[in-house]
């Protein structure tokens, strides 16, 4: 019988660390995986890095900018379809009384 693919992997992983000197510096990111008969999908994120340094390590968490910034445009252009609907919707009713 055929072994079964794994269809859908959400997961956070390491890349390959990488030294100069005494530090040592590991990538972290989330990875979604979507596979299908015919090809697939893979996205990775990068969310943080460890720092190995004099026997301490320490996780800097990554700040995705361009993601926040989305995020907010994407809020705004909400609020300001919605309060235009609004405006719409109000002066149609005027027009109809």
């Amino acid at each position: 019988m055929a072994e079964r693919k794994q269809v859908f992997r959400y997961a956070l992983v390491e890349g390959a660390p990488v030294s100069a000197g005494e530090t040592r510096v590991t990538p972290q990111a989330r990875v979604l995986e979507v596979h299908w008969p015919s090809g697939g999908l893979v996205w990775n994120r990068p969310v943080a890095v460890i720092v190995e340094r004099n026997g301490q390590m320490v996780r800097r968490p990554i700040v995705d900018a361009t993601r926040l910034v989305q995020a907010m445009l994407g809020a705004l252009a909400m609020v300001f379809s919605m309060a235009a609907a609004a405006r719409v919707a109000g002066s149609m009713r005027r027009r109809h009384e």
